[in-house]
């Protein structure tokens, strides 16, 4: 089992309309449970908290983010199993991603990431990504007649990762599903059909391969 949270907070900037530009700062954890033992262990949690700058004109924006990024098991993974090594998994880091927005169905983007003086030092320090989002007409929700107001919306995304420590081998997330959205309110809930195949995104578990399939619920407020 997985579970994410995490804001970005916009601290100054100018806007006019859509475009604008903004600093800020964010953080977030991501953690994986073991859903098999009755006391659910934590097996990793990964760590960011970084400063952003996003700009945007037109259909194009981009964001720039300055952040540290650290990885730890969890300490009944590693009383199960002493002979599990543990990496102290810690590095700050610069990415970049440039997005193109295609007319009102969809997105296009791409960058790239660079480790600054990476724990341990042997890691190499390049990475790409790349990706598209798809949206649908947005149309009244199934329970709109009874809940009046209530939307949905069809969506769609694939993200792709290639890490210089792996060999530059490409990394496959792809998701599709519902947004439901309520008129007037910048809230929203996703429930998506998951599929990923590649190196684990775990910061500990990045040499492993695994491929996996399931179900999310995100929300965003």
């Amino acid at each position: 089992g997985a579970v994410g949270i995490g804001d970005n907070i916009g601290l100054v900037g100018r806007r006019n309309g859509c475009d604008g530009w903004q600093v800020g700062i964010f953080a977030g954890v991501w953690a994986q449970f073991d859903m098999d033992e009755s006391s659910y262990p934590l097996l990793n949690a990964d760590y960011q908290v970084g400063i952003p700058f996003s700009w945007r004109r037109g259909i194009v924006s981009t964001r720039v983010r300055l952040l540290h990024m650290s990885s730890h098991l969890g300490d009944e993974l590693l009383l199960s199993d002493p002979s599990l090594v543990r990496v102290n998994l810690s590095t700050e880091a610069i990415d970049a991603l440039v997005s193109i927005d295609v007319k009102q169905w969809g997105r296009l983007y791409g960058g790239a990431i660079y480790l600054i003086n990476p724990d341990p030092d042997t890691l190499d320090s390049g990475g790409l990504q790349f990706g598209f989002e798809l949206r649908g007409a947005t149309k009244p929700g199934f329970l709109s007649k009874w809940l009046p107001g209530f939307r949905r919306t069809l969506v769609a995304g694939a993200d792709f990762k290639s890490w210089e420590e792996n060999h530059w081998n490409t990394d496959s997330s792809v998701v599709a599903g519902v947004e439901i959205s309520k008129e007037g309110s910048d809230r929203r809930m996703r429930l998506l059909l998951n599929y990923y195949y590649g190196h684990a995104p775990y910061g500990q578990f990045f040499t492993e391969k695994i491929e996996q399939i399931g179900f999310g619920l995100y929300s965003s407020f």
